[in-house]
């Protein structure tokens, strides 16, 4: 290239650099005016007109021209104020974007300092909000100077200070930390993403709610109906194939309710079957013995009745969308070939149609021929053939058969019903050959032929409900050629259907209403809506994960890259990697897989996590999920095969052979499911989830349709909402991951000079808190060291182990642990007087948004068809989201009972704990080594006892943990039996070696060891359900005072009131500013829902009730720091907020200590005082030019919370007062308490108290007083465990001493 070539060249790259300056500018510009708006001379021309005008009048008023100039003047300086804001932003967006090579967006950097300037207390920043409030410009032009300062102060530390990481909240670090709006906005995403998870899915869970809310309506109603005198619907003709889950009441034994009777005229009773320890099956119904006296039954007839309605709706409903349980119609095949009248053979008409329908190109029929022919011609078995998927056994006298179902859709949308058609595909008469029903001279088989055709249970085949209870692997597919097995693929489907035994009555599926006004849905009606609902989930979640997986490929390879360009070792860049990875922990991991025919065609796609698999491509959509015990069994199953299959691999190809590798492998990937459902490891260990990822990767393994057997599926009807709950929690972790290898890429090639370092490790640490992983960081507010639940876990296996049970800590159980901790003072104190003294937190709206709003409101409130109506606008911006986490986590999704209750109220004495309290601890000791090692029955007598008081999920894991203790004390008696065996041999069984064992014991020890493991994690979950239920209980249990009273009695209560309210009233004060529409109507009526509205109604709770979790604070208050610092998190964010609306104000000032003068006026001076505007009767306007926001918001805070902090000071300290104001009701005292200001309430009783002894208020007064002082204080400064335990230690001493 010559030297002309490369100037053109060099000069066209500089060009385009110079374009690309421009453009970045350009969005820049536009970004700021969307947050600031470009400064404008158009209000000086305005006024200047004005005053222009009123001059050149004959008889100008000098008082409106003196105003007017003033006004004038104003504006040039508001003028440049804003112009000075806005270039300032400019020139420092546009450095940032130099610094990295102008690889950002400016919209990420404006946006940045919104969410900042939002945590400070501004409300919508926007254009708007500077023209409303003329001194807003000022204010936040302070405040980004002041935050840009700091900037330039830590950068030159070059790393974060871990005092303020302590302390501060993420807006502040990420602000403060990174300046090209990188972190904070990472941050965000995962503060939102409980909200943002439940968005993605509440549509579809209500959908799914509605449907069977419908359908149950029809079964209660066709339950009642009566025929004669015998109900339409009952035990005798609708309980299916039983209903399970009861046992006897002495004896414990489970029984399977088939029907009742009244037994030699005497009693009544259930009929029912009973269980076979040795085949694992229900027996069979003997009339004479198996019936139950009702009232010896456990469960009461409320119970039994619930039980069958939900036979219908949960467990019958979900296999046949699933199904295993199909409605069939006995098919006809037509004979191929007919002579006709001239004598000439001929296909048969009705048979061509048969052929066209489903014997065509890909017709099930066809298909499922080509695939027997395979499976005669490869094979490896003795008989020559390997069974085929789809064909089932039938018997009659003389013959047996195979016939298949089949789906038919073109029946299936004329009927408006899911139907197989079942065809005989081959028969073999006694002492004969197989025959093809589709060999060329079959004639087919007629409807008549099903006569006398039985199903494997001796019932007569005929139309209706066909029933599997048997999932077979026929082996992996192979190849269209037949000759090679198609990796990772299985051959799984449900065989050898049998026809229900009670079939259901016909008014489930065309049932009419019986009572006026009650929507009703029949069965068909609601599966097609399940069906309708799951096809959309289907392609979300495909597309969604499409994304994820697209995403974090691209960046992964990017990070990797530089990491490596840095000089890291694969070994660092992996580590590094997988943290990142970890990011939500094993459950959160989603993995693809298309699920292909022998032909290659694609048959489904399968979305799978950890414990649960999803088709998307299928007529069948139920996602497959299981119970812990369940899946621990069949992975027990699995690994041993998969052992026996290595060790038959290593014998014959070896150790180094690529399928031995692979089975390892598959082995790693299994134990690490089995070693998270038995908590041997922790959710969040990154090894683990590595050997998980590479085990997905594993081709040659066996994925979870191939191990799992799909009729210990869960078929509770929860499983639809959990499934949902689940996948898109999942998805949206992958998402922020990411997000954070995005972020990862660019801080990269900042930290240390223009990034300070440690940015990386905050950014991810805040993410994890986020998404609640427990392998997080803590840090000390006091030294500055980090900790975490790590830290944690280390120390507590440091304890001697008889201490600590035989239990090894990990990261997860030291989270459980503290969380535990944290709850006995939630037992304790979160009750009526503070739920009640909780709505004064509305407080902090009324200070933003003013008394007119909340009054306005508070109408709304009241009004019972405008309430319903905004109920449904703010359940569409998801600030009850915390509310429905809070029933799906502490509530289980059901109702708190009256029962439930950790402690008990002992007057003087103070509360003390009680019967739940006590089981709880009982529980928990049975979780040591010394007792879950034990060969007796006695773990088993002891839930036998707590079980019948324990109902719900409580009680399923009871029964759960009853089984697996069960199964266990028959695995020692096994082991037992076989040592002793050998003792009679001469075998020494107290001092054998290893290598001398006999054969099948170490089998039976692994067994016997993984047993004990998950038996330890179901004491832990049923304990951590039972803290839960019990700290539930205090928080949202009351008696019953009248409709209504439970939302002001209750802290659930009153806090779904605070976040309703605080949301209407942010809602109605931006339609009130012009950010969105003024009239709820029809037309408009979706505005509320639209992102702005949303993000305005979360904002506002957020900034009026705070963020009450870490992830929201600084990292003093994680870990361990969660149980020291307990309910600090409110005072320090309460005062917080109220130093915003102070500073806010004085920020604004013009000039140094105008903020006095400034209250002054907005309260006394001028039409638009507050007073005169009182006085008047007109409300506060939002919008309104004139009025000093800032400075009204102060003084809204001074006749609030400090007018309050200073009557709760005299209360306290002022004997008569204080008798007056306990009298008159401790409610009233209570609130006024909450209302305060911590730190303004402690300076204030310390000047009251030092009057009153300057005053010679005598020594017993003064102790009081002090007495008060130092609570208010601990309150403030101490951990609660502190001051519970000395209260207590001090109300037992008085109330001894007293005796």
């Amino acid at each position: 290239m010559s030297v002309k070539d490369c100037e053109i060249t060099n000069d066209f790259i500089e060009k385009q650099v110079q374009r690309d300056i421009e453009a970045f500018d350009i969005e820049t510009q536009s970004a700021l005016g969307q947050m600031i708006g470009y400064p404008s001379k158009k209000a000086q021309k305005t006024v200047s007109y004005q005053i222009a005008h009123e001059e050149a009048q004959s008889r100008p008023n000098l008082s409106k021209i003196k105003r007017l100039k003033q006004r004038l003047n104003d504006e040039i300086k508001k003028y440049q104020a804003h112009d000075e804001l806005f270039e300032m932003l400019r020139e420092y967006i546009n450095e940032s974007g130099h610094l990295i090579q102008y690889d950002m967006s400016p919209a990420e950097a404006v946006n940045d300092w919104k969410i900042y300037l939002k945590s400070r207390g501004w409300a919508d920043i926007s254009p708007l909000m500077f023209t409303q409030s003329p001194r807003a410009i000022y204010s936040v032009t302070k405040r980004i100077k002041a935050v840009m300062n700091k900037r330039d102060k830590i950068l030159k530390k070059g790393k974060l200070s871990n005092r303020e990481i302590a302390v501060f909240k993420p807006e502040v670090i990420g602000i403060t930390a990174d300046r090209f709006g990188i972190v904070t906005k990472v941050i965000k995403k995962a503060l939102e993403i409980s909200s943002s998870e439940i968005n993605s899915y509440a549509d579809y869970a209500t959908r799914f709610g509605e449907a069977t809310a419908k359908f149950k309506n029809l079964l209660e109603d066709i339950a009642v109906k009566t025929l004669g005198k015998v109900h339409v619907f009952n035990l005798n003709n609708s309980s299916l194939w039983g209903l399970e889950g009861f046992n006897i009441k002495d004896t414990d034994e489970p029984v399977l309710i088939i029907g009742e009777d009244v037994i030699d005229n005497a009693f009544d009773a259930y009929l029912v079957k009973r269980w076979d320890e040795s085949l694992g099956v229900w027996k069979k119904h003997d009339p004479e013995t198996d019936f139950v006296r009702i009232e010896d039954l456990k469960e009461s007839r409320e119970e039994v009745q619930k039980a069958l309605i939900r036979q219908y709706t949960d467990h019958f409903f979900n296999e046949v969308l699933d199904g295993q349980t199909r409605y069939v119609n006995l098919g006809v095949i037509p004979p191929q070939f007919f002579t006709n009248k001239k004598g000439v053979t001929e296909e048969n008409p009705e048979y061509s149609e048969f052929r066209k329908m489903w014997r065509g190109d890909k017709g099930s029929i066809g298909l499922l021929l080509e695939e027997m022919a395979q499976d005669r011609e490869f094979n490896a078995e003795n008989d020559g053939s390997r069974a085929t998927p789809n064909l089932h056994n039938a018997t009659s006298k003389n013959a047996e058969y195979r016939y298949t179902l089949l789906y038919n859709k073109s029946e299936s949308i004329k009927q408006g019903k899911k139907i197989y058609s079942a065809f005989i595909v081959s028969k073999k008469v006694k002492g004969g050959k197989w025959e093809s029903m589709f060999s060329k001279e079959s004639e087919g088989h007629a409807i008549e032929d099903w006569e006398g055709i039985t199903d494997m249970n001796g019932r007569q085949m005929a139309d209706g409900f066909f029933r599997s209870t048997e999932e077979y692997n026929y082996g992996r597919m192979r190849y269209p050629d037949g000759k090679d097995f198609i990796p990772d693929s299985s051959r799984k489907a449900y065989r050898n259907f049998s026809m229900i035994e009670n079939q259901p009555q016909e008014e489930v599926f065309s049932g009419k209403p019986f009572e006026p006004g009650v929507d009703y849905s029949t069965f068909w009606e609601t599966l097609s809506e399940y069906e309708s609902v799951y096809k959309e989930v289907g392609k979300d979640i495909n597309d969604f994960n499409i994304r994820n997986e697209k995403r974090v490929g691209n960046f992964r390879t990017r990070v990797e890259k530089m990491l490596f360009k840095l000089g890291k070792t694969p070994e660092e860049v992996s580590e590094y990697m997988n943290k990142i990875l970890s990011i939500g922990g094993i459950g959160s991991k989603v993995f693809k897989k298309d699920v292909k025919d022998p032909f290659g065609n694609i048959l489904h796609t399968e979305l799978r996590t950890p414990n649960s698999y999803f088709k998307l491509k299928s007529h069948n959509f139920f996602p497959h999920m299981f119970e812990e015990s369940d899946l621990f069994e069949m992975l027990n199953d699995e690994i041993d095969s998969a052992e026996d299959a290595k060790l038959e691999v290593e014998t014959k190809h070896g150790e180094d052979s690529d399928q031995f590798k692979d089975l390892e492998a598959s082995i790693e990937y299994l134990k690490v499911i089995r070693d998270r459902i038995t908590g041997d490891i922790s959710e969040n260990d990154v090894d683990a989830i590595s050997r998980l990822v590479e085990g997905e990767a594993n081709v040659h393994f066996k994925h979870r349709t191939s191990w799992t057997n799909a009729t210990k599926k869960k078929t509770d009807n929860g499983v639809h909402h959990e499934y949902l709950k689940k996948i898109y929690s999942n998805l949206h972790r992958t998402s922020l991951t990411s997000d954070v290898m995005e972020a990862t890429e660019k801080l990269i090639r900042s930290e240390g000079n223009i990034i300070p370092e440690g940015t990386m490790d905050y950014l991810l640490n805040r993410v994890k808190m986020a998404v609640g992983d427990s392998d997080t960081r803590s840090m000390s507010f006091i030294t500055g060291r980090e900790g975490g639940y790590d830290n944690v876990a280390n120390n507590l296996n440091k304890l001697p182990k008889s201490v600590r049970g035989g239990l090894k800590f990990t990261t997860s159980s030291a989270e459980k642990l503290v969380k535990w901790i944290t709850s006995i003072p939630t037992q304790r104190f979160l009750g009526t007087s503070t739920a009640i003294g909780n709505l004064t937190q509305i407080t902090n709206q009324i200070i933003a948004n003013g008394f007119t709003t909340f009054w306005e409101v508070q109408h709304i409130m009241g009004n019972k068809d405008e309430s319903a109506k905004w109920d449904r606008i703010i359940e569409k911006t998801g600030v009850l989201n915390l509310m429905t986490m809070f029933q799906d986590i502490m509530l289980q999704g059901g109702e708190a009972e009256w029962n439930q209750s950790g402690f008990l109220a002992m007057g003087a004495l103070g509360p003390i704990p009680g019967r739940n309290m006590v089981e709880w601890y009982r529980l928990l000791s049975k979780g040591r080594d010394s007792f879950i090692k034990n060969k007796d029955a006695d773990l088993e007598a002891f839930l036998m006892k707590i079980e019948y008081r324990n109902k719900g999920l409580i009680g399923e894991k009871i029964k759960d943990l009853k089984k697996l203790a069960k199964k266990k004390r028959e695995l020692n008696q096994k082991r037992d039996d076989i040592l002793l065996k050998k003792k009679g041999e001469l075998f020494d069984i107290l001092t054998y070696k290893p290598e001398d064992v006999p054969e099948g014991v170490n089998k039976l020890d692994k067994d016997i060891g993984n047993m004990e493991s998950l038996m330890k994690k179901f004491i832990g979950d049923i304990s951590d359900m039972k803290i839960k239920q019990m700290s539930s209980w205090k928080l949202s249990w009351h008696f019953n005072l009248g409709k209504g009273m439970k939302d002001f009695l209750t802290f659930s209560g009153t806090e779904t009131m605070l976040r309703k309210f605080t949301a209407i009233m942010a809602l109605k004060d931006a339609s009130k500013r012009g950010i969105l529409p003024s009239e709820l109507t029809e037309v408009n009526g979706s505005i509320w829902a639209s992102p702005k509205a949303v993000q305005i109604a979360r904002d506002a709770v957020y900034q009026s009730q705070f963020g009450m979790t870490p992830a929201y604070v600084g990292e003093g208050f994680n870990g361990l720091g969660r149980a020291i610092w307990q309910y600090k998190i409110y005072p320090t964010s309460q005062m917080e907020h109220d130093f915003n609306v102070l500073r806010r104000m004085w920020e604004g000032d013009k000039n140094p200590g105008e903020s006095l003068n400034r209250i002054r006026k907005a309260l006394f001076v001028g039409e638009n005082s507050a007073i005169r505007r009182a006085y008047k009767r007109k409300g506060y306007t939002p919008k309104d030019t004139s009025l000093d926001h800032e400075a009204l918001a102060v003084t809204r805070l001074i006749f609030s919370r400090f007018l309050a902090s200073a009557i709760a000071s005299v209360i306290s300290v002022v004997p008569i007062i204080g008798m007056i104001a306990r009298r008159s009701g401790s409610t009233y005292f209570s609130m006024m308490r909450s209302a305060e200001n911590p730190a303004v309430g402690i300076m204030m009783r310390v000047a009251v108290w030092t009057s009153l002894i300057m005053m010679g208020a005598d020594d017993d007064d003064r102790d009081s007083y002090l007495e008060d002082i130092l609570q208010q204080f601990s309150f403030l400064f101490l951990p609660i465990w502190i001051g519970m335990v000395g209260q207590d230690i001090f109300r037992a001493y008085e109330f001894f001493d007293n005796d």
